[in-house]
């Protein structure tokens, strides 16, 4: 979810009747007050408010009688972002003939949209715009070395096959 987004963390395996010392949400300290402490199992339940962090994949840090675990979690854009819409095929045209394929998914509604640039896919795309602060997974032939998208400039990646990358527009 977007930053303000109530997180309910769960954590076991650490030692039994410990308070927990620290909690990063990346990198910023989000621990509880009053610290939590975990049961006589070792576990711990407690709810966190995620901080305005970078859109993406950021890690959970729980530290607890000098055990540490974490997790991995995905901040997303506030599903109200009412950004600058730019018309698809325009957006990505500076990719040419590399632009295999956009995806997004929509977070509220849990369904996927995608944009094909092919002919033959011109009546079954679903996205016709990009919106500034969306975030989008791009497929790329090859790859794109400082190519400007959103006046933006990007480096998109291809490794072993894996062409895919994620921008928030």
């Amino acid at each position: 979810g977007p930053a303000g987004t109530t997180l309910t963390i769960t954590g076991s395996g650490f030692k039994r009747y410990s308070p927990v010392s620290e909690v990063l949400a990346g990198t910023p300290d989000v621990t509880p007050s009053p610290k939590p402490s975990t049961d006589a199992n070792g576990q711990a339940t407690f709810d966190i408010t995620i901080p305005g962090l970078d859109v993406g994949a950021q890690t959970i840090k729980v530290t607890s009688a000098s055990t540490a675990a974490s997790a991995a979690f995905t901040v997303g854009a506030d599903s109200t972002v009412t950004g600058v819409e730019t018309a698809v095929a325009t957006a990505v045209e500076p990719l040419g003939d590399s632009l295999v394929r956009v995806f997004n998914f929509n977070n509220v509604t849990k369904t996927w949209s995608f944009y094909d640039p092919r002919p033959e896919f011109a009546d079954a795309n679903t996205i016709s715009e990009l919106t500034t602060g969306g975030i989008y997974w791009i497929n790329v032939s090859s790859e794109q070395a400082e190519v400007t998208l959103n006046a933006k400039a990007r480096n998109l990646t291809c490794s072993a096959g894996d062409c895919w990358n994620q921008l928030v527009w």
